[in-house]
């Protein structure tokens, strides 16, 4: 079980660090982004968090992966069909609703679509 669980946040670690690559523009960033994650970074820099945004942070990524961890041998399928119909009604409106709102309204292109 230790193991496993070890497993499991190395993967997420790994998959964390490669997204770097995706969010910097060119390989300066990249070092400047690792520089200010790992609290060593030369330059100035307006990438510094405040530590209520690194405590927010922290605990939205560790609820995020124990939940996955508590949650890994059950789908998620199972238990939305566990939910009343009309719970799941206002769930997925509520959804909708939320993507409609917070949804970048830029002219970028999803990064799938930039390569």
């Amino acid at each position: 079980m230790v193991t496993r669980t070890c497993l499991i946040i190395f993967t997420y670690i790994v998959v964390s660090i490669t997204w770097v690559f995706f969010r910097a523009e060119n390989l300066d960033d990249v070092v400047q982004i690792f520089g200010t994650l790992c609290g060593t970074s030369i330059q100035s820099t307006n990438m510094s968090l405040a530590a209520t945004e690194i405590t927010t942070a922290l605990t939205a990524t560790l609820t995020i992966l124990f939940w996955h961890i508590y949650r890994r041998n059950s789908s998620l399928e199972y238990l939305y069909t566990k939910i009343r119909p009309i719970f799941r009604g206002i769930l997925l409106l509520s959804q909708i609703l939320i993507i409609y709102l917070f949804a970048s309204g830029d002219d970028r292109a999803f990064i799938y679509f930039q390569f």
